[in-house]
Protein backbone atom coordinates (compact mmCIF):
# COMPACT_ATOMS: atom_id res chain seq x y z
CA UNK A 1 0.00 0.00 0.00
CA UNK A 2 2.88 2.32 0.84
CA UNK A 3 3.27 5.13 2.98
CA UNK A 4 0.99 7.83 -0.01
CA UNK A 5 -2.04 5.40 -1.02
CA UNK A 6 -2.71 6.25 -4.45
CA UNK A 7 -6.13 6.62 -3.41
CA UNK A 8 -5.32 9.28 -1.09
CA UNK A 9 -3.41 11.38 -3.00
CA UNK A 10 -5.72 11.48 -5.61
CA UNK A 11 -8.35 13.13 -3.40
CA UNK A 12 -5.81 15.66 -2.42
CA UNK A 13 -5.45 16.78 -6.41
CA UNK A 14 -9.05 16.30 -6.55
CA UNK A 15 -9.36 18.63 -3.57
CA UNK A 16 -6.79 21.25 -4.93
CA UNK A 17 -8.14 20.98 -8.32
CA UNK A 18 -11.60 22.24 -7.14
CA UNK A 19 -10.44 25.03 -4.82
CA UNK A 20 -7.88 26.19 -8.28
CA UNK A 21 -11.22 26.74 -10.00
CA UNK A 22 -13.25 28.24 -7.41
CA UNK A 23 -10.72 30.58 -6.67
CA UNK A 24 -10.92 31.53 -10.51
CA UNK A 25 -14.25 31.90 -10.54
CA UNK A 26 -14.25 34.27 -7.41
CA UNK A 27 -11.80 36.10 -9.95
CA UNK A 28 -14.21 36.60 -12.54
CA UNK A 29 -17.30 37.46 -10.26
CA UNK A 30 -15.55 40.38 -9.21
CA UNK A 31 -14.44 41.26 -12.73
CA UNK A 32 -18.31 41.13 -13.97
CA UNK A 33 -19.88 42.32 -9.99
CA UNK A 34 -22.19 39.35 -10.41
CA UNK A 35 -23.56 38.74 -7.15
CA UNK A 36 -26.20 36.15 -8.16
CA UNK A 37 -23.24 34.16 -9.44
CA UNK A 38 -21.08 34.97 -6.44
CA UNK A 39 -23.68 33.75 -4.05
CA UNK A 40 -23.81 30.43 -5.56
CA UNK A 41 -20.21 30.21 -5.65
CA UNK A 42 -20.07 31.02 -2.04
CA UNK A 43 -22.76 27.92 -1.51
CA UNK A 44 -20.83 25.72 -3.98
CA UNK A 45 -17.49 26.73 -1.64
CA UNK A 46 -18.62 26.47 1.53
CA UNK A 47 -19.87 22.43 0.49
CA UNK A 48 -16.48 22.33 -0.77
CA UNK A 49 -15.59 23.16 3.10
CA UNK A 50 -17.51 20.79 4.20
CA UNK A 51 -16.49 18.27 1.98
CA UNK A 52 -12.91 18.63 2.77
CA UNK A 53 -13.49 18.16 6.76
CA UNK A 54 -15.77 15.25 5.83
CA UNK A 55 -12.56 13.78 4.38
CA UNK A 56 -10.42 14.31 7.22
CA UNK A 57 -13.28 11.79 9.29
CA UNK A 58 -13.48 9.37 7.04
CA UNK A 59 -10.04 9.18 6.03
CA UNK A 60 -9.16 8.36 10.09
CA UNK A 61 -12.42 6.51 10.53
CA UNK A 62 -11.05 4.10 8.00
CA UNK A 63 -7.55 3.55 9.01
CA UNK A 64 -8.89 2.50 12.47
CA UNK A 65 -11.89 0.14 11.04
CA UNK A 66 -10.12 -1.47 8.81
CA UNK A 67 -7.33 -2.92 11.68
CA UNK A 68 -4.97 -0.63 9.28
CA UNK A 69 -3.25 0.10 12.81
CA UNK A 70 0.24 -1.13 11.87
CA UNK A 71 3.05 0.90 13.21
CA UNK A 72 4.52 2.29 10.47
CA UNK A 73 0.46 3.75 10.16
CA UNK A 74 0.54 4.80 14.10
CA UNK A 75 4.07 6.82 13.19
CA UNK A 76 2.58 7.94 10.03
CA UNK A 77 -0.55 9.24 11.59
CA UNK A 78 -0.06 12.77 12.46
CA UNK A 79 1.44 13.73 9.10
CA UNK A 80 -1.66 12.41 7.62
CA UNK A 81 -3.90 14.43 9.98
CA UNK A 82 -1.25 17.15 9.39
CA UNK A 83 -2.46 17.08 5.21
CA UNK A 84 -5.61 16.85 6.24
CA UNK A 85 -5.84 20.25 8.54
CA UNK A 86 -4.27 21.93 5.95
CA UNK A 87 -6.60 20.93 3.10
CA UNK A 88 -9.32 22.44 5.80
CA UNK A 89 -7.02 25.21 6.64
CA UNK A 90 -7.33 25.71 2.77
CA UNK A 91 -10.93 25.44 1.98
CA UNK A 92 -11.49 27.76 4.76
CA UNK A 93 -9.23 30.74 3.32
CA UNK A 94 -11.57 30.27 -0.21
CA UNK A 95 -14.75 30.25 2.36
CA UNK A 96 -13.54 33.53 3.36
CA UNK A 97 -12.18 35.01 0.37
CA UNK A 98 -15.54 34.27 -1.66
CA UNK A 99 -17.68 35.29 1.65
CA UNK A 100 -15.64 38.66 1.61
CA UNK A 101 -16.31 39.17 -2.54
CA UNK A 102 -19.74 37.96 -2.53
CA UNK A 103 -20.50 40.73 0.44
CA UNK A 104 -18.38 43.69 -1.30
CA UNK A 105 -20.11 42.84 -4.56
CA UNK A 106 -23.56 42.71 -2.54
CA UNK A 107 -22.98 46.15 -1.26
CA UNK A 108 -22.50 47.53 -4.57
CA UNK A 109 -18.75 48.57 -4.07
CA UNK A 110 -16.48 49.10 -6.96
CA UNK A 111 -13.08 48.07 -7.28
CA UNK A 112 -10.55 49.46 -9.85
CA UNK A 113 -9.60 48.02 -13.25
CA UNK A 114 -6.12 48.08 -12.00
CA UNK A 115 -6.83 45.65 -8.77
CA UNK A 116 -8.76 43.18 -11.56
CA UNK A 117 -5.69 43.07 -13.86
CA UNK A 118 -3.31 42.47 -10.50
CA UNK A 119 -6.23 39.63 -9.49
CA UNK A 120 -6.23 37.81 -13.05
CA UNK A 121 -1.93 37.61 -12.82
CA UNK A 122 -2.39 36.67 -9.65
CA UNK A 123 -4.41 33.94 -10.92
CA UNK A 124 -1.91 32.78 -13.45
CA UNK A 125 0.49 32.44 -11.34
CA UNK A 126 -1.07 30.42 -8.57
CA UNK A 127 -2.05 28.36 -11.37
CA UNK A 128 1.75 27.92 -12.04
CA UNK A 129 1.72 26.82 -8.16
CA UNK A 130 -0.73 24.24 -8.79
CA UNK A 131 0.88 22.77 -11.97
CA UNK A 132 3.80 22.15 -9.64
CA UNK A 133 1.98 20.64 -6.70
CA UNK A 134 0.12 18.29 -9.27
CA UNK A 135 3.11 17.56 -10.93
CA UNK A 136 4.83 16.49 -7.29
CA UNK A 137 1.82 14.48 -6.65
CA UNK A 138 1.81 12.41 -10.06
CA UNK A 139 5.56 11.77 -9.44
CA UNK A 140 5.15 10.53 -5.68
CA UNK A 141 8.20 12.84 -5.30
CA UNK A 142 8.21 15.76 -2.93
CA UNK A 143 11.70 16.47 -2.42
CA UNK A 144 12.81 19.44 -4.12
CA UNK A 145 11.45 22.52 -2.15
CA UNK A 146 8.77 24.37 -3.28
CA UNK A 147 10.24 27.42 -5.62
CA UNK A 148 7.40 29.09 -6.68
CA UNK A 149 5.51 29.72 -3.33
CA UNK A 150 8.55 31.56 -2.09
CA UNK A 151 8.04 33.48 -5.10
CA UNK A 152 4.55 34.60 -5.22
CA UNK A 153 4.56 34.98 -1.16
CA UNK A 154 7.31 37.75 -1.92
CA UNK A 155 5.13 39.13 -5.08
CA UNK A 156 2.18 39.23 -2.65
CA UNK A 157 3.87 41.88 -0.40
CA UNK A 158 4.92 43.80 -3.43
CA UNK A 159 1.75 43.75 -4.65
CA UNK A 160 0.15 45.10 -1.32
CA UNK A 161 2.88 48.00 -1.47
CA UNK A 162 1.79 49.03 -5.00
CA UNK A 163 -1.64 49.22 -4.27
CA UNK A 164 -0.93 51.44 -1.18
CA UNK A 165 0.90 53.47 -3.77
CA UNK A 166 -2.34 53.88 -6.01
CA UNK A 167 -4.18 55.18 -2.83
CA UNK A 168 -1.97 58.16 -2.52
CA UNK A 169 -1.60 58.42 -5.64
CA UNK A 170 -5.48 58.77 -5.99
CA UNK A 171 -5.87 56.09 -8.18
CA UNK A 172 -7.66 53.62 -6.14
CA UNK A 173 -10.08 54.23 -3.08
CA UNK A 174 -9.29 53.31 0.25
CA UNK A 175 -12.26 51.02 0.85
CA UNK A 176 -11.32 48.98 -2.91
CA UNK A 177 -7.48 49.01 -1.59
CA UNK A 178 -8.71 47.54 1.98
CA UNK A 179 -10.99 44.65 0.03
CA UNK A 180 -7.74 44.22 -2.03
CA UNK A 181 -4.96 43.45 0.16
CA UNK A 182 -7.81 41.62 2.56
CA UNK A 183 -8.04 38.95 -0.50
CA UNK A 184 -4.56 38.79 -0.65
CA UNK A 185 -4.10 38.30 2.66
CA UNK A 186 -5.87 35.48 2.61
CA UNK A 187 -4.37 34.10 -0.69
CA UNK A 188 -0.79 33.87 1.82
CA UNK A 189 -3.02 31.54 3.72
CA UNK A 190 -3.74 29.44 0.43
CA UNK A 191 -0.01 29.27 -0.29
CA UNK A 192 1.17 28.77 3.17
CA UNK A 193 -1.62 25.64 3.04
CA UNK A 194 -0.47 24.36 0.40
CA UNK A 195 3.25 24.43 1.29
CA UNK A 196 2.21 22.25 4.57
CA UNK A 197 1.12 19.78 2.51
CA UNK A 198 3.53 19.61 0.39
CA UNK A 199 5.92 19.17 3.34
CA UNK A 200 3.87 16.69 5.25
CA UNK A 201 3.66 14.60 2.18
CA UNK A 202 7.63 15.20 2.27
CA UNK A 203 7.84 13.78 5.45
CA UNK A 204 5.81 10.79 4.70
CA UNK A 205 7.38 10.12 1.54
CA UNK A 206 10.97 10.02 3.55
CA UNK A 207 8.95 7.07 6.00
CA UNK A 208 8.91 4.68 2.57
Amino acid sequence: MGILPKVFLKNITKNLKQGQKHFSSNIECLAKEDVYVARTLHENISSFKDNTYKFKKDFISKIWDTNNTKMWWVKSLSSYVGILNSLKGYSKSLKSISETTTEYIDNNHEISALEIKSFRKLDTQLAAIYDEMFTKIKKRDFSEKFENVDKLRLKLQKYIQQDMERVQAGKVSVQSSVFYISLLNEVKHLLLEINAIQRRCWELDLKK
